[in-house]
């Protein structure tokens, strides 16, 4: 018997009101959220978010792209629906219409499915660029 998550609202570039999505793309929006929450914003769950618009703009040094993947890693791992260690991520910087911007691929396996995803992170957004999932 297969796991029901429900259903939620699309939120690839921006969240849409008419658009649906369930499986392992409405656990990539639950990680897509949590990736643009700024930590410590959910009273009861302060070590949820990462705000990686903070690292935009930073010069990118090799512990800084270490940094901002243990991060990522971390709160991806930290969502019960992910398989701990099954989860690889690279961070690499890359030119925006205004500077430096962050572009995310992460992958690993759910309890759903695997899934792979690379999204831009920019000062003011996260934009989902690609997202496969089984």
């Amino acid at each position: 018997m297969s796991t029901d998550y429900g259903t939620d609202l699309w939120a690839r570039q921006t969240l849409s009101t008419t658009r649906t999505v369930k499986g392992v793309a409405l656990i990539v929006n639950a990680l897509v959220r949590r990736l643009t929450t700024p930590k410590g914003r959910l009273i009861f769950h302060r070590g949820y978010g990462l705000a990686l618009d903070s690292y935009v703009g930073d010069e990118m040094t090799t512990a800084t792209r270490f940094r901002v993947e243990t991060e990522v890693r971390d709160q991806i791992e930290s969502d019960p629906r992910i398989y701990r260690d099954s989860v690889r991520v690279s961070v690499v910087e890359v030119a925006g219409p205004n500077g430096s911007d962050l572009q995310i691929s992460a992958s690993g396996d759910s309890q759903l499915g695997p899934f792979d995803f690379v999204a831009t992170v920019d000062k003011v957004n996260l934009s989902l660029l690609k997202l496969e999932a089984a």
